[in-house]
């Protein structure tokens, strides 16, 4: 069952950033920095909103959870898919993003090849883990947290048959 964002015919800039699961702060920061198109102003009171189109706009840009980082061609399908699963809290998607990007972003980088789901070892997660603490002086439950995310992830890729079995399964 996937979940849909649903639009609406005009959002506030509060609304559309509680649609991606960001905080309006966080939005406003993207959208400075160019990730997200600026909003339209109403005429009669200067209100800044975002019209249904460009809704559909900020919302696919969400989906882009890897963006800037080389994964497989599948991989951002399926991380979309398995956020759209379940119903998560605002907060847990936030963190779930986060995490899977810097699981790939290392991934990338440690093993010289993009990031493919298929091709992650049991001692590629024991390797991020150490990463996390060690060289980016992670607290333990952040990287704990990272880990339980991983796990989440690679559990819902066997169950629906992208991966042959959850070798990360403890």
């Amino acid at each position: 069952m996937s979940v849909q964002i649903q639009t609406k015919a005009a959002v506030t800039v509060a609304e559309m950033a509680r649609m991606l699961g960001l905080s309006r702060a966080r939005f406003y920061q993207l959208q400075s920095a160019g990730v997200f198109p600026s909003p339209v102003y109403l005429v009669s009171n200067r209100r800044p909103i975002y019209v249904e189109e460009m809704q559909e706009v900020c919302i696919e840009v969400r989906r882009r959870n890897f963006q800037g980082i080389s994964v497989g061609k599948e991989e951002r399908t399926f991380f979309a898919t398995f956020l759209d699963s379940d119903d998560f809290s605002a907060n847990s998607r936030r963190a779930f993003i986060q995490d899977a990007r810097k699981l790939a972003t290392w991934f990338s980088s440690a093993n010289k090849e993009r990031f493919v789901v298929g091709r992650v070892t049991t001692r590629d997660v024991s390797d991020f883990r150490d990463h996390l603490r060690k060289e980016q002086g992670q607290a333990v439950a952040t990287v704990n947290r990272a880990l339980v995310t991983v796990r989440r992830f690679f559990t819902w890729l066997a169950d629906q048959g992208h991966v042959a079995s959850n070798r990360l399964r403890r």
